[in-house]
């Protein structure tokens, strides 16, 4: 009896390796999978498979090459269908890749600075992106107290009230951190409560 085979197992990603179709299969013995067990057939040649199917509706795909060289039977639209796919997933694995930001600052941090570092937290609220503000404290310089801690805080959430909205506040004895996400766009320049 011939082992089954897992399509899922054997299907590199698109980010693994380029597909490889066709002629551009370079074994000549190939396994075909059946579409309908998903168990591998007996080795044949491409050359004579490839003569075998209407190349207008069907193509072969490389879908494994170790331990023995795999191929499948797709339909053209099918094949469509998994490039869109992939470039779905791409894009939607570059957008959760660089979705929160994360700004550090130290207590004592400058005017400008700090002006520099809410105008950056701004665009990228703007551009839906969760932004985590970190304020820690320097080596050398002194903690401020609690109330300068909880108002330069404040200072912060009050400057991105109209483009954020506060999910997350901690304040520990040397650090402090500020979650703030993206307010809806329908919701922007809305008076807040």
């Amino acid at each position: 009896m011939a082992p089954s085979f897992q399509l899922a197992s054997a299907r590199y990603s698109s980010n693994a390796r380029k597909r490889v179709f066709d002629k551009s299969i370079p074994h000549d013995i190939v396994h075909v999978v059946d579409s309908e067990t998903g168990r591998l057939g007996p080795p044949r040649a491409l050359a004579d498979i490839l003569s075998t199917i209407d190349k207008e509706l069907s193509r072969i795909e490389l879908i494994a090459e170790h331990p023995q060289p795999v191929i499948r039977i797709i339909t053209r639209e099918f094949a469509r269908q998994q490039r869109k796919d992939d470039k779905m997933r791409a894009l939607h694995a570059k957008q959760t890749q660089a979705e929160r930001k994360q700004l550090q600052m130290t207590w004592g941090v400058d005017g400008n600075d700090l002006a520099r570092k809410i105008a950056r937290a701004r665009g990228y609220l703007t551009k839906n992106h969760p932004v985590d503000f970190v304020l820690s404290k320097k080596r050398g310089v002194p903690l401020p107290s609690r109330d300068a801690m909880v108002w330069r805080m404040d200072g912060i959430v009050a400057a991105l009230r109209d483009v954020s909205t506060v999910s997350n506040r901690s304040i520990g004895s040397q650090l402090a951190t500020i979650q703030l996400r993206p307010s809806k766009p329908n919701d922007i320049g809305a008076p807040k409560e």
